[in-house]
């Protein structure tokens, strides 16, 4: 459990956000692709991404992966907070 207090390492820049929402079927579909460049002098393997709590209970699916190399499949997506005030995933 991560403290409310929580802020991940600013090792990352997202350089490019786009955010599609897809209406075509009876629930929406979103997508969220972002580019991001690390800005840190050291390689990392964690990048945060935070989701508001009453979100939660509405995803159906969770995925990354790196739309340049598909064949290496999805990363490894772990929950590694939840709380009242925020859940965050990396």
């Amino acid at each position: 459990m991560l403290p409310s207090t929580f802020t991940p390492p600013q090792v990352f820049k997202n350089a490019n956000l786009v955010r599609l929402t897809n209406l075509d079927k009876a629930y929406p579909r979103e997508t969220i692709n972002v580019i991001i460049e690390n800005i840190d002098s050291q390689p990392q393997s964690e990048y945060y991404l935070p989701f508001e709590t009453d979100l939660i209970s509405k995803i159906g699916g969770f995925e990354a992966r790196d739309k340049k190399a598909p064949e290496k499949g999805t990363f490894k997506v772990e929950v590694v907070g939840f709380d009242t005030e925020r859940w965050v995933a990396s």
